[in-house]
């Protein structure tokens, strides 16, 4: 649930938005993010086979659960193999893994595409040796967009291991002094 409170209001009152879920199974990885006027939010349900992600939207200032509206929906299983470019494990060694093999966890939403979302992923979670990666995954067109090598040792698990930025490609300079102005 989200919780909102114009503390700027004369007599501040809370509001209140229940979160969707598609989950059959509990608990669904989940990341949150304001953009455009809208919450956007991506729910990760891990299955006994592979994992189901779903993106939902909401306009702001609404606070009815019967209007989010899902986005997009993506089952790991749904991209065609060979779904990866050959992932390099150590020195030497490349693995040609699959969506439905890899462990995926942290979900992050794009803060510039609508349905591209941002995964960490890993042959075993447990392991803090082999290389990561975070995926780029396009859930509009069933494809991997991008991949990119990640440290292990900056992520134990599947648990907290990086950020989105919330700065946006519609971000727009204020008034002011320009940078070359500034820095002279």
């Amino acid at each position: 649930m989200i919780i909102f409170c114009n503390v700027l209001d004369k007599h501040p009152k809370p509001h209140f938005l229940r979160l969707p879920s598609n989950a059959t199974r509990s608990p669904a990885v989940r990341d949150v993010s304001v953009l455009n006027g809208f919450i956007k939010m991506v729910e990760l349900e891990h299955r006994a086979i592979g994992w189901k992600a779903t993106i939902w939207s909401i306009k702001t200032g609404i606070f009815s659960k019967a209007h989010w509206s899902v986005d997009c929906q993506f089952d790991s299983s749904a991209i065609p193999e060979p779904p990866l470019p050959k992932l390099k494990v150590r020195e030497g060694v490349t693995a040609q893994p699959t969506l439905l093999t890899l462990h995926i966890g942290l979900p992050k939403l794009s803060l510039q595409d609508d349905c591209i979302l941002y995964l960490l992923a890993k042959i075993d979670y447990r392991d803090r040796q082999h290389t990561s990666w975070v995926l780029a995954v396009d859930m509009k067109n069933n494809t991997v967009q991008r991949v990119a090598e990640f440290s292990p040792k900056r992520a134990i698990g599947l648990a907290r291991g990086y950020d989105s930025s919330t700065i946006s490609k519609y971000l727009k300079v204020g008034p002011g002094k320009g940078v070359q102005e500034a820095e002279q």
